[in-house]
């Protein structure tokens, strides 16, 4: 997780641009909400739950949870967040603007459509943050719908927010890829305490809670480094390669070729990209590779070969 720039306005500027609204457009709920509610006083309570929110960045755990701010509803505010960040503003176009190539959390290119507001601090529990920019981060759809509503509640946990943090993954990340009950399994893992070069132990553990339960970025990077092996397996079905070229020695020689390869790539910068990736995948193949998975290896590149083989001759291909 890369840390990103902050955002360039504030909650005062959502709310003007809300209260502006109220006098000149037709949306009942806004309408509706601030005939009820002094919108300056509003303003100002939000306000002060930003600066409140700032002031503890490092200690977000410690926010309370609301059921309402100023007599507004977590509803009502849910209402407020959906119009203030809509196609007629543009406080969410310059949220996305802060990072324009990958999720800040699990370092994804973005796709199409891609792109949601997160909510580090669930708007659910804390409506007085619902507009806050600082707790609304451009996520992908997946890291979006992972997280949900969790949130780290202790020092144990913890609350990580990458216009204020960052985590150098790359240091951390390991992968073990195993046979399974005649199938190829990976197991991506943090490295344990011990060997971590975090030496304080909350930390290490709200690092391990935001990797494997709040965005459960070990299943996301294990999906792409078995994608990652069935294409390598597909690769070498699909070359001129013999069925009796492909030994032990041959695969182990190739696996290393790569890992050589990968390993000059300069992996700093703490993103875990598809590059990254892929050399974990030879990482784990060259050094810890068991006979048993060369050989399941060996036989599924063979298998695959006999399917196009198969698919070629009946015109499928």
């Amino acid at each position: 997780m890369k840390k990103i720039e902050e955002p360039d306005f504030k909650v005062s500027d959502v709310c003007d641009a809300i209260i502006v609204d109220v006098s000149t457009k037709e949306d009942r709920r806004i309408k509706d909400l601030f005939t009820q509610v002094d919108s300056t006083q509003w303003k100002n309570e939000v306000e002060s739950c930003e600066n409140e929110y700032y002031s503890n960045r490092n200690r977000l755990y410690d926010m309370k949870e609301m059921n309402s701010i100023c007599e507004v509803t977590v509803a009502q505010m849910k209402d407020v967040y959906s119009y203030s960040m809509s196609g007629s503003h543009d406080f969410r176009n310059r949220i996305y603007s802060l990072v324009p190539e990958r999720c800040p959390i699990c370092d994804k290119r973005w796709g199409f459509d891609d792109k949601n507001l997160d909510h580090i601090l669930p708007k659910s529990k804390f409506p007085q943050f619902a507009i806050t920019p600082y707790n609304l981060v451009p996520t992908c759809s997946t890291c979006n719908d992972r997280k949900n509503d969790d949130y780290g509640r202790d020092i144990s946990t913890g609350v990580f927010n990458p216009y204020f943090h960052e985590i150098f993954l790359t240091k951390h990340m390991e992968c073990y890829i195993y046979v399974s009950s005649g199938n190829i399994e990976v197991n991506v893992h943090l490295k344990s305490f011990d060997k971590c070069e975090i030496q304080d132990e909350n930390k290490y553990k709200r690092m391990k809670y935001w990797f494997e339960e709040l965005y459960n970025l070990d299943e996301i990077y294990k999906v792409k480094i078995k994608t990652n092996i069935y294409m390598l397996i597909d690769g070498f079905a699909r070359s001129d390669l013999q069925e009796n070229m492909i030994s032990e020695v041959f695969l182990l020689e190739h696996f290393r070729e790569k890992y050589d390869k990968y390993s000059k790539y300069n992996f700093s910068d703490g993103i875990v990209s598809e590059e990254f990736l892929i050399f974990k995948m030879y990482e784990s193949l060259v050094n810890k590779s068991t006979e048993e998975l060369i050989e399941l290896i060996k036989e599924k590149i063979i298998s695959r070969k006999l399917e196009i083989t198969s698919a070629r001759s009946e015109g499928e291909f």
